[in-house]
């Protein structure tokens, strides 16, 4: 087992004899660079930034709405299916402003059915879950369902907005070159001054030649969350404080899949009874491993629920340590 830091992140890797790493970022060269070289315990790595160039205006023919729609198509019509993702899940949770619980695990996502509405059935290999403060705090917890979220990103279900018939009424679109990567293209999608609607902008790289979506980041900007409305999170009544996305995709030869995910919400809730409550949810997908051929698992065994706060603590272990390929922040460092 050895650690490597380069740049930002601290990722460690475990492997029985010595291979090729390639380590590729958005923002830099792309190295390879051979095991048995790697001789510390931390090594650190320098990555080259890539060749910085003026990004242009892209002129298309289409209307960049159009270009969207095309590309969101040909990337769910190219993704890897059936797979399975082994994928390290974490979640925080926040109340006013007191961190009261988390939950993570290593879980198995099998994945079948093409198109916008893809399947997935979860096996959870392990897991924990800790309160971190009094039960009256976490005890009313409600989490993001996992099921919708693989569901979401392999239909790419944030987007349907920004491409549908009249979006271009709601929405800006300006689509520029991609200086870090030559073969990239990033398109920026925001709500028009006029609109009074909590509607999120958008960022979205993709690979022009291929039509394939590589990154997608999202936020609603504050000038427009006085206009949200809460209709999830088993909210009574409320007000969303924040709401970020972020979800990137590899392609790797004739693989095609989600590479890792994070997603952020703020809501200030107020029920009948209590007062109002400032709930926060952080949820991070990591996909470390993927597998084509296997897919044997008893149905027995697919996990029912919607996320992982009410299944029994269940590990053999210290997964987070060895299988997260997550570098967490200082503050969750601590927890």
């Amino acid at each position: 087992m050895r650690s490597y830091f380069f740049g930002w992140a601290i990722f460690k890797i475990s492997v029985k004899q010595h291979v090729t790493l390639e380590i590729t970022h958005t923002n830099y060269q792309t190295i390879y660079l051979n095991t048995n070289l790697l001789t510390e315990k931390l090594n650190v790595i320098y990555l080259a930034p890539a060749e910085k160039m003026l990004d242009e205006i892209v002129i298309t023919k289409q209307p960049p709405k159009d270009v969207l729609a095309e590309v969101i198509e040909n990337s769910i019509n190219s993704l890897t299916n059936p797979i399975s993702l082994k994928i390290y899940v974490l979640e925080f949770y926040k109340k006013n402003d007191v961190y009261s619980s988390f939950n993570d695990g290593i879980l198995n996502f099998h994945i079948s059915g093409k198109g916008t509405k893809p399947k997935s059935d979860i096996i959870v290999e392990q897991n924990r879950f800790y309160g971190l403060v009094e039960p009256d705090i976490w005890g009313n917890t409600v989490g993001y369902n996992l099921n919708n979220l693989i569901e979401n990103y392999y239909g790419f279900s944030y987007l349907d907005k920004i491409a549908q018939n009249r979006a271009d009424k709601k929405y800006d679109y300006l689509i520029k070159t991609y200086s870090a990567h030559k073969e990239y293209y990033v398109m920026y999608v925001t709500v028009k001054d006029e609109v009074e609607e909590a509607l999120p902008n958008f960022e979205i790289i993709y690979d022009y030649t291929k039509k394939l979506i590589i990154d997608i980041t999202s936020s609603i900007q504050p000038d427009k969350l006085q206009f949200a409305k809460v209709d999830n999170f088993n909210i009574t009544k409320g007000i969303v404080l924040y709401s970020d996305f972020k979800a990137t995709y590899k392609l790797n030869g004739k693989l095609y899949h989600l590479a890792s995910s994070k997603e952020e919400v703020g809501v200030k809730q107020t029920t009948k009874k209590d007062a109002p409550d400032k709930i926060e949810v952080k949820n991070y997908f990591v996909i470390n491993d993927v597998n084509t051929e296997s897919f044997n698992y008893n149905k027995k065994n697919v996990f029912s629920g919607k996320s992982l706060i009410n299944l029994n603590t269940s590990f053999f272990y210290n997964y987070w340590d060895f299988n997260s390929g997550l570098t967490p922040t200082v503050e969750e460092e601590e927890i």
